[in-house]
């Protein structure tokens, strides 16, 4: 069930994500929930809706169990969805033998690489006072992607300062696959190019 979008964030054209802690029961339900980061604005409309979620109880010894765990709740405005076709990226291998636990935790891929495990892009939204300027170019960002193909944190390199906050946002809810060594899920460094041009 898609989260109710709240108006005054629609009215200004705002997106975002708000990850939450929260305890998923024996039954299936959301409980003991906890906002972990997120737009203030989005917050309790990401409770009230994930409130409502229902899960597939965890399973141990043949019972379902509670368990912890964190879910995204993404607010995106409909239109802002883009499809990304999906390239075949091979993964890194590690040297033949190598115990898992020599592998790095975190390795750097281009920026090529990175965008052939893009599974959901959203597009950002022109900054209406920017577009007025004719202000347009590159927002580079540097970006740490998840084990779980979620953005963990951006960093602005370059790029015209009016557009840098739209860029950060509407990369924040990229999703990915993840990137694998020797079948283990490692995190990724990378850079993220989001352009601005106007028709």
């Amino acid at each position: 069930m898609a989260p109710v979008h709240p108006i005054n964030a629609q009215q200004s054209l705002r997106q975002g994500c708000v990850l939450l802690k929260i305890r998923i029961s024996e039954s299936g339900v959301a409980e003991d929930i906890a906002v972990v980061s997120g737009d203030p604005i989005f917050q309790q409309a990401a409770i009230d809706s994930i409130k409502k979620w229902r899960f597939q109880p965890f399973i141990e010894n043949g019972k379902p169990v509670g368990v912890r765990t964190e879910i995204p709740v993404d607010f995106i405005i409909s239109s802002q969805i883009m499809q990304t076709p999906q390239k075949s990226v091979s993964s890194a291998s590690a040297a033949p033998g190598a115990p898992l636990s020599a592998l790095p935790q975190r390795v750097r891929v281009s920026q090529g690489v990175s965008e052939g495990l893009i599974l959901r892009k959203v597009a950002p939204l022109y900054p209406i006072e920017a577009k007025h300027n004719h202000v347009k170019g590159t927002v580079l960002l540097h970006a740490i992607i998840r084990k779980d193909g979620l953005i963990g944190s951006l960093t602005p390199v370059s790029g015209p300062p009016e557009l840098v906050q739209s860029a950060t946002d509407a990369v924040s809810l990229w999703r990915y696959r993840p990137y694998s060594l020797q079948g283990q899920p490692v995190e990724v460094e990378t850079t993220i190019q989001v352009n601005y041009t106007l028709n």
